[in-house]
């Protein structure tokens, strides 16, 4: 049985939005506070921007089972795609980040990498 390409999209879409919320809320209990979710730029979407003290970072979430796969979701032309919406999105809003720094999440390991 074939299944429907619109609910495949829509599962698919569930899924990165809890992503997404897991990734956000263990971020704050790190003491990040969120600044945007899915911001949008004429390059590309940022996930979540998120700031502690003076370090701001930029994440990309992606669910997926372990953090290696999770890793490897990321590839080289999306970390190009995402920096340029990092500096097009914060050269719009006169705000450039002490640092930024591209992070995975996957339901077993939410907010993985530098976000510690």
């Amino acid at each position: 049985m074939k299944i429907d390409p619109r609910r495949k999209r829509r599962r698919a879409y569930r899924k990165g939005h809890r992503g997404e919320w897991l990734a956000a809320a263990a971020l704050m209990l790190k003491g990040y506070r969120i600044l945007a979710r899915r911001y949008r730029t004429p390059v590309g979407e940022i996930d979540l921007i998120a700031r502690r003290g003076s370090l701001v970072i930029i994440v990309e979430v992606k669910a997926r089972p372990t953090l290696e796969e999770a890793m490897e979701a990321v590839g080289a032309l999306a970390q190009r795609r995402i920096d340029a919406a990092r500096t097009f999105g914060w050269g719009a809003r006169r705000i450039m980040p002490t640092s930024a720094f591209v992070t995975t999440s996957s339901p077993s390991c939410p907010a993985a990498g530098p976000c510690t």
